[in-house]
C-alpha cells in the first residue's frame, strides 16, 4: 500500500500542480513540501486541510488512501445483499407453499 508521503507527491504530480505555486498557496517554502513528499516531515493539520481543498480530495484519502465513501459503499452492498437474499427466500417459500397446497 502506498505511504502518505508518496500519495502527496503522486496527487500533486497527477494534478500538474507546480511545487512553487503550491508552496505559495500554503505560504510555506518549497523545501517544506519536498520534506513532506520524501517522508522526512508531515504537514500540520491546517496544511493537511488546505492540501485536501487544493487537491479536491478528502483528508481521509490523503492520510489512508481510502475515502469515507468506500466504507459507506461496502455497507450499502451488504444491505442490498441481505435484502436480495430475503426476497429470494420469500419467493422460494411462496413457491413451495403453492406447490404443496
Amino acid at each position: 500500500m502506498m505511504e502518505f508521503h508518496e500519495r502527496l507527491k503522486i496527487i500533486r504530480e497527477k494534478q500538474k500542480i507546480d511545487l512553487e505555486n503550491l508552496a505559495k498557496d500554503l505560504n510555506i517554502s518549497s523545501e517544506e513540501i519536498i520534506s513532506w513528499e520524501s517522508g522526512e516531515k508531515e504537514p500540520s493539520i491546517n496544511n493537511l486541510i488546505k492540501l485536501s481543498k487544493i487537491y479536491r480530495t478528502s483528508t481521509d484519502y490523503l492520510l489512508t488512501g481510502k475515502s469515507s465513501s468506500d466504507f459507506f459503499f461496502k455497507i450499502l452492498m451488504i444491505v442490498l445483499s441481505v435484502i436480495t437474499l430475503g426476497v429470494f427466500l420469500f419467493i422460494i417459500i411462496a413457491a413451495i407453499t403453492i406447490l404443496f397446497k
